[in-house]
C-alpha cells in the first residue's frame, strides 16, 4: 500500500500500510481515516471520478476534481486538528511526513491515500498551522447564487416575433 488508506463504499475498511508505527502515529492517522469514512469522502471521490468519465475530454473537469480532492484532505485535517494546540499539529504533521515518506507515490483512485507532491504537501501543512477561525462562504455562496438566479431568470421571457409567411399565388 502506498499510504494508510480507507476503501469500500458500503464496508468501508481502514488499511495501514506498516505495523512498525509510533503509538500516537496510529492514533492520529486512524483519526484521519476514520474522519473521512464519517464524512463519506468515498462517494464523493465515486461522483467526482463519475465526472471525469463523463467529461473525460474537458480539462476543467478534470481540474475541478482534483481541486476538489484536494480541499476535501484539507477539511479532514481541520476536523482532526479542531481544538488542537501548536505541539498536537506539529505532531500531526510528522506523522503526515513519515507516512509519505514511507510512500511509494502510488495513485489510488477510490481510496483516501495521499497523492501529492511537495507543494500540495507544503499548502496541507499551512493549512494545518493555520488556527485562524474558517469562513463557511455562505455569504459568497448566496450571493453567487442570486447572481445565477437572478441572471437566468428572464431568459425565455422574450415574446416570439411572429413568422412571416410568403404569400402563395395558385397559377393555374
Amino acid at each position: 500500500l502506498p499510504s494508510p488508506l480507507c476503501v469500500g463504499f458500503f464496508h468501508p475498511t481502514v488499511y495501514i500500510n506498516s505495523e512498525d508505527r509510533e503509538e500516537n502515529d496510529l492514533r492520529l492517522i486512524l483519526k484521519h481515516e476514520l474522519t473521512h469514512f464519517k464524512r463519506k469522502d468515498l462517494w464523493f471521490k465515486g461522483v467526482l471520478m463519475l465526472a471525469r468519465a463523463v467529461h473525460f475530454f474537458n480539462p476543467f473537469v478534470h481540474w475541478m476534481a482534483k481541486l476538489a480532492e484536494k480541499d476535501m484532505e484539507f477539511s479532514c485535517d481541520l476536523m482532526v486538528m479542531e481544538n488542537c494546540d501548536m505541539e498536537a499539529r506539529e505532531a500531526y504533521s510528522m506523522a503526515i511526513l513519515r507516512t509519505v515518506k514511507e510512500a511509494n507515490s502510488k495513485n489510488m483512485q477510490m481510496s483516501t491515500a495521499f497523492s501529492g507532491g511537495k507543494e500540495e504537501l507544503k499548502a496541507r501543512f499551512e493549512n494545518i498551522f493555520d488556527m485562524t477561525k474558517k469562513k463557511r462562504g455562505i455569504a459568497l455562496f448566496t450571493a453567487a447564487a442570486i447572481l445565477f438566479c437572478g441572471g437566468t431568470a428572464f431568459v425565455g421571457c422574450t415574446a416570439p416575433e411572429p413568422k412571416e409567411t410568403p404569400e402563395t399565388r395558385v397559377v393555374y
